[in-house]
């Protein structure tokens, strides 16, 4: 399982540089459109990352429903350069059933389509900030279900970010979530080695299974909390932890109907719309 970049007594966060890129991204999301790359001098650290996120976050005003990783799988974190996974805020306003239309003015600039299991919690967790182990998460999980992630960001070609880390900027490419129907979760089911088969038009374009989040997507979930309870967040009962892709990247276009097949536990579908 991947564990956290060790850092060794980083620096402090450049506040200048953070409330830069923050402003230029929060532009880009609440206007709806691209933005320039970004210049050199404003490259930030690995560990501003979450600074940015937060500055985001709170210029938006979104309200948040639980947390994603970004580039569970090491294919990801291979073709976008990054040294570990990331986590993301899953936003309520892009919770979708399955079966969803969805509109033009959803996007910004990609249809990044990614299967992925989506757990949520019954239960909270111990209170503080220390780490929890797989079990005490395992028994806190009440339901499992499909997810179709649909990634998208501000800016205009998606790996040409990776010397500026964008995608991990950018709420980790975290923009829709398309939830298929919740199944109660038992810890003994095997996640990891559950396969998904992802369709695009009827063709099958990408497969996979729980092995490429982080091994089994509860260990991801595990990694998520571990990962938010150090930066001061509760993550507890009703939350949605999404563990990451199992199927790599797919990039879709307007008109394409996608469906991925999570065999026992059902399918997830959803349409993008063409542009008005």
């Amino acid at each position: 399982m991947s564990q956290p970049v060790e850092q060794v007594a980083p620096s402090p966060p450049r506040g200048d540089v953070v409330e830069e890129i923050a402003q230029r991204i929060a532009h880009g999301r609440a206007s709806m459109t691209q933005i320039e790359m970004l210049p050199e001098e404003l490259y930030p650290r690995w560990d501003e990352i979450y600074a940015v996120h937060d500055r985001v976050h709170a210029l938006l005003g979104r309200p948040t429903v639980g947390w994603k990783i970004g580039a569970a799988a090491a294919e990801v974190r291979r073709a976008e350069g990054m040294p570990e996974p990331i986590t993301g805020r899953i936003y309520r306003d892009g919770l979708h059933g399955s079966g969803a239309v969805l509109g033009s003015e959803l996007f910004i600039g990609f249809r990044l389509c990614e299967g992925e299991f989506v757990l949520t919690l019954g239960d909270d967790l111990p209170p503080g900030d220390g780490p929890v182990d797989r079990a005490c998460v395992e028994r806190a999980i009440a339901t499992v279900r499909p997810g179709l992630e649909v990634g998208d960001m501000v800016w205009p070609d998606w790996y040409a970010t990776n010397p500026f880390w964008g995608a991990c900027l950018d709420n980790a490419g975290g923009s829709q979530l398309v939830l298929g129907a919740e199944q109660p979760f038992r810890p003994e089911a095997d996640l990891a080695h559950h396969a998904m088969q992802l369709y695009c038009n009827g063709e099958l374009v990408r497969q996979g299974d729980g092995t490429a989040a982080l091994g089994d997507p509860v260990d991801s979930a595990t990694w998520i909390i571990n990962l938010r309870r150090s930066r001061g967040d509760r993550i507890g009962r009703g939350d949605m932890l999404s563990t990451g892709t199992c199927t790599g990247h797919f990039f879709a276009s307007p008109g394409d109907d996608m469906m991925i097949d999570f065999g026992t536990l059902g399918r997830v579908t959803a349409t993008f719309a063409t542009a008005a």
